[in-house]
Parts: C-alpha cells; sequence; structure tokens
C-alpha cells in the first residue's frame, strides 16, 4: 500500500492534478496490476440534466443579461438539456414575463438610436434571433433619426463646420461613413445638417 501512496504523492508533488475520479481509477488500476486483476475503467457518473437545474440555469443567465427567447433554447440546448424541458421553461417564463423578445427589442433600439440607423438596428435585431415580425413592429414604433450628438460626432471626425462648405471628397467620405451607421436617407440628414436642422 506505501507504494501506490509514494505514486500518488509523487504525482501531486509534481503539479498534477487528479480529481477524485481520476485518484479513485488510478488506485484501483495499480491494485489491479499489483494483485494480477484485470483492469476495469471506473464509471463517472454524468451530471443530470433535469428540468429544474435548466429553470435554475436560464433564470441564473437571464439575471446577467437579456436574451431572445431563442438565445436561451440554444445555450440551454448546447448543455444537454431536453427540446421539450427547455421549451416549457421558456413558455412559463415568457407567460411570467421573465422573457419578452419585444421589450428586448424596445431596449436595444433606444439605446442605440440617434447614433445607428433603421437597417444596422435590424441587423443587430436579426443577430439576437428576434422574431422578424416583432422587429418589424418595434422599429415602426419609433422615429429613427441622428440626434445631434452623432452630428457633433461626424463634425469632429472629419473636422468640419455644418453649414459651412465642404469639399466633395469629404463630403462623399460623410455619406459613407452616415450610411455605414445604417441611416438610408444619408442625403436628405446631409442636407438637413447643413441648413442647420437636427
Amino acid at each position: 500500500m506505501k507504494i501506490l501512496d509514494l505514486s500518488l504523492s509523487q504525482n501531486l508533488a509534481n503539479g498534477k492534478i487528479i480529481d477524485e475520479y481520476s485518484v479513485a481509477g488510478n488506485l484501483k488500476n495499480k491494485t489491479n496490476r499489483l494483485f494480477g486483476e484485470n483492469e476495469s475503467k471506473v464509471e463517472i457518473p454524468k451530471k443530470v440534466r433535469d428540468i429544474q437545474n435548466c429553470r435554475g440555469y436560464i433564470i441564473k443567465i437571464l439575471g446577467l443579461k437579456d436574451y431572445s427567447c431563442a438565445e436561451l433554447q440554444i445555450k440551454a440546448s448546447k448543455l444537454g438539456y431536453t427540446t421539450k424541458d427547455i421549451q416549457s421553461i421558456l413558455d412559463q417564463l415568457t407567460k411570467d414575463n421573465w422573457i419578452n423578445d419585444e421589450r428586448l427589442a424596445a431596449n436595444l433600439v433606444e439605446c442605440y438610436a440617434g447614433r445607428k440607423g433603421k437597417s444596422w438596428l435590424q441587423q443587430k435585431l436579426n443577430i439576437r434571433m428576434i422574431d422578424k415580425e416583432v422587429i418589424a413592429k418595434v422599429l415602426n414604433q419609433k422615429e429613427i433619426i441622428p440626434d445631434p450628438k452623432f452630428k457633433r460626432q461626424v463634425e469632429i471626425k472629419y473636422n468640419v463646420k455644418f453649414g459651412e462648405d465642404i469639399e466633395p471628397k469629404i463630403k462623399q467620405k460623410i455619406i459613407s461613413f452616415v450610411a455605414s451607421k445604417g441611416f438610408g436617407n444619408v442625403f436628405e440628414i446631409l442636407k438637413q445638417w447643413q441648413n442647420g436642422e437636427g
């Protein structure tokens, strides 16, 4: 028995990490070799993936950040929970208003509106796997126009002052930049800025 203890203590001293299952397996294998018995693998119990664990996991991650229903479905299924269990939990949490894709979409639009345009917001909501009907409804409820801070950001970035003459080359860069932020009516926006509006 001292031989076994010595080899285990050497493993520990050498910095090898040994969990309870590998220690048990090492002891059993070494004992089998010493006494000529057949080697057998130690069965490591799998973590139980029941409905309560799934519910707890979903509530835990919802406490950290808002997720869409589809995002939660994918996250939970990656951990091995059954589709049936996940769906029943998501249905109940949606009914209790813990999950609300429309609220999530409205919050994201509110967060980025003024700095980002409609097409950018639509893409962001698609990435978050929110239903297309919900996206359309939320985007139609809010007028999405650049705010004065965004206008000021453009002036600083391109070292211009709206209302004064801007070189065509710089103007083209501004148009490309504003369009890249998802604003569709770029020429109208630029015209308003040049006229002192917005």
